[in-house]
């Protein structure tokens, strides 16, 4: 799986999951996060194959420590 792939899918999950207008920021924020988490290829192929939840937890973690830059 390729970053854009993992990218749109878990896009995809976070919209599904968090639909309204009050998510928008919050997601855009897990986002981000989920795409600097993901940029190493072996972390890439590590989370493409774990659940989204886990992921979504690890990102939304990182955002609210500042562990990850912005």
């Amino acid at each position: 799986m390729t970053l854009k792939e993992y990218m749109s899918f878990f896009e995809r999950w976070l919209q599904y999951q968090f639909p309204r207008e009050d998510d928008d920021w919050l997601n855009f924020y897990v986002l981000r996060k989920v795409a600097q988490i993901v940029e190493d290829p072996e972390d890439l192929a590590y989370w493409a194959n774990r659940d989204c939840w886990s992921m979504y937890d690890l990102a939304k973690q990182n955002l609210n420590s500042g562990e990850l830059t912005p």
